[in-house]
């Protein structure tokens, strides 16, 4: 999976479920909505942006500041390397079984 503005439509949802709740990404609607129990109501936070591709251009200038030293990184080194790992297993979750742990132990 990627998130790219290139798809038609170009919308955007990534729904995590966790131990404790759900998350969920709606990239297009600029919100992120969390459920914190089953029978529970979505609480929306919206993330309000002028067009469509602020997403990437705040991304990629805030990693070009923290490569030239004139800001901290969004993320610790730690932070990105545990992303990835979940990323990594989020895939081969789809070839296998569709519960996987992830470990935070690097």
């Amino acid at each position: 999976y990627t998130l790219n503005m290139y798809q038609a439509p170009n919308e955007s949802t990534m729904t995590i479920a966790c131990e404790h709740g759900t998350i969920r990404f709606e990239l297009h609607n600029a919100r992120v909505r969390i459920m914190r129990e089953a029978d529970g109501e979505w609480e929306d936070e919206l993330y309000p942006l002028a067009d469509r591709d602020d997403w990437y251009i705040k991304n990629a200038h805030a990693f070009l500041d923290a490569a030239e030293g004139k800001a901290q990184p969004l993320c610790s080194v730690q932070e990105g390397a545990q992303t990835l790992r979940a990323v990594i297993e989020a895939q081969a979750s789809m070839a296998e079984s569709p519960l996987r742990e992830v470990s935070g132990d690097g």
